[in-house]
C-alpha cells in the first residue's frame, strides 16, 4: 500500500512586486484548508496534555467515571 502525501504551500510575494488576484485567492483557499488542520492539531495537543500523568497529590482529588481527575475534595 502506497501513501500519497501532497504538500501545499502558499505563493510568496516576489520582491518589489505584488501577487496577482488569482494567486491571492489561491492563498486564501489554502489558508482556509490549513486552519481546519491546525485546529485538529490543537485538539490533539489538548487531549495529550489531559492524558499526561497527574502530578499533584491524588488524595486531595476524586476520580470521575472517565478516569480523569476532577476538582479537589476538601
Amino acid at each position: 500500500m502506497q501513501l500519497l502525501i501532497e504538500i501545499k504551500t502558499p505563493t510568496k510575494k516576489p520582491k518589489k512586486q505584488e501577487l496577482s488576484l488569482e494567486q491571492k485567492e489561491k492563498n486564501k483557499e489554502l489558508a482556509s484548508e490549513r486552519i481546519f488542520v491546525e485546529h485538529i492539531i490543537r485538539f490533539v495537543k489538548i487531549f495529550r496534555v489531559a492524558s499526561e500523568r497527574f502530578r499533584l497529590n491524588p488524595r486531595k482529588y476524586e476520580q470521575s467515571d472517565r478516569g480523569n481527575i476532577s476538582s479537589p475534595v476538601w
